[in-house]
């Protein structure tokens, strides 16, 4: 992509042209296993490069898969012709910046082969087989991703870099006479050896086992705990709280809070993170080309910052804190969180009484403005940290802030899921409705 950029930055300066451009190239690898045998092999290579021209205050884009100059000329002059999109009258490209050494990237990419995918699924599946009442093992996957990423604008921004992504699914189904239950479970790692398929399909197989026989409980106010399979579903809906597009529109709970305003627990921390090392969600530079931050959006409980691009920041009188995400290269980048995650606590996960969530469902319909939720859980009863009894047909129900201000547990097993992580968490005297 080097030689490709160069001439794209001469069309630009010849044609004096406001612009940033993105490119990306992948190479994907994907391995299905079924019934002890490889299923399934697919392997993919794809380009692609998306600009944005800036021309009196509007914006016009476009974005082309040939790796070619001449493609990359026409796309230019069509988004120029097409620059339309209003509000861009103050938009300020970053300059030119050093960007922070983070590593993205398996140094020992060119090691794994498809044999080693292969390995991993059927090790995942076998696994996932070995739960004592498991009947069936479906859709069992092992993905590898490597993305080099290319980043200009006129003002002077540039980057390059590489990251990789490996990911492992699988599903098990258990059955004990006319009662059945399904668990899902998915790792996500830029590093393929941290990826631990024997551990992730025994823990599938496992669950859907120990699921069986639930019943509802009887409907009160319990503490809950959720491990960090779950916690970090939590987050994926709470990052869009403090989304600065949400944020402007008033389209959060956090809406009228200012910095400093007590929101959570004093214990709650929670960070986002673009630059962690083998992080999923870490970038150098993210979207727009501004430099990515490591911050805390919580600190000890209050409120410390929200999630800017350039855009919103602009209008809100703030500056950007490298929050613009851009979905792929034909997406317009937008704000997004990067490493999002509950900083690790002390306290103890090995001696709680209360129920131990193993999915909330129904999260993405929670209303995001007033923060009321009712979710359905199904998990287990806990007494001194054993399991005595399945769970089911239960609903939690209250307000975001309530729960942020009742998570009184924060232990210090950290563990991310794709680029959101939790450790366990522990929530005090949480309404549930059961029979």
């Amino acid at each position: 992509m080097e030689k490709l950029k160069g001439k794209i930055k001469a069309i630009l300066a010849k044609k004096n042209i406001t612009a940033d451009i993105y490119m990306e190239e992948n190479v994907k690898s994907e391995v299905q296993a079924n019934d002890g045998e490889i299923e399934k092999i697919t392997k993919a290579d794809s380009f692609g490069a998306g600009i944005r021209v800036f021309k009196d205050g509007k914006m016009g884009t476009g974005y082309f898969t040939i790796k070619d100059a001449a493609a990359a000329e026409l796309v230019i002059d069509k988004a120029c012709e097409a620059a339309l999109i209003q509000g861009y009258e103050d938009y300020k490209m970053p300059g030119y910046f050093k960007s922070a050494a983070i590593k993205l990237a398996d140094p020992d990419f060119s090691k794994i082969s498809v044999e080693n995918l292969k390995k991993t699924a059927l090790l995942l599946e076998s696994s996932a087989k070995t739960g004592p009442k498991v009947k069936f093992v479906r859709d069992t996957q092992v993905t590898s991703v490597i993305s080099r990423v290319s980043m200009l604008n006129t003002s002077g921004a540039e980057a390059d870099f590489e990251k990789t992504i490996f990911v492992a699914f699988t599903g098990a189904i258990s059955v004990d006479g006319a009662e059945q239950e399904a668990v899902e479970v998915a790792e996500v790692s830029v590093l393929f050896d941290k990826i631990n398929a024997e551990e992730l399909g025994k823990d599938c197989g496992e669950r859907a086992s120990a699921l069986l026989h639930g019943r509802s409980l009887k409907s009160g106010n319990y503490n809950i705990i959720l491990p960090p399979y779950v916690a970090h579903d939590f987050l994926t809906l709470l990052s869009r709280m403090f989304l600065a597009n949400n944020i402007r529109k008033g389209k959060s709970l956090l809406a009228k809070n200012k910095k400093g305003d007590d929101i959570a627990s004093k214990i709650l921390t929670i960070r986002d993170d673009a630059l962690l090392d083998f992080g999923a969600g870490s970038y150098p530079v993210d979207g727009e080309g501004s430099p990515g931050q490591n911050k805390s959006v919580i600190e000890g409980g209050k409120l410390n910052t929200f999630l800017y691009d350039i855009v919103n920041a602009g209008r809100m009188k703030a500056a950007s804190s490298g929050n613009c995400i851009r979905p792929d290269f034909k997406g317009l980048p937008d704000c997004g969180p990067s490493n999002f995650y509950i900083s690790p606590g002390s306290g103890s996960c090995g001696a709680e009484t209360g129920i131990l969530v193993n999915s909330l469902m129904g999260l993405h319909m929670t209303d995001t403005i007033s923060g009321n939720f009712s979710l359905g859980i199904n998990g287990w009863l806990l007494e001194k940290g054993e399991k005595k009894q399945a769970v089911k047909e239960t609903l939690i129900t209250g307000n975001i802030r309530d729960f942020l201000m009742k998570i009184d547990t924060i232990c210090d097993d950290l563990k991310f899921y794709g680029s959101f992580g939790s450790p366990t968490i522990g929530v005090r005297d949480i309404a549930v409705a059961g029979k």
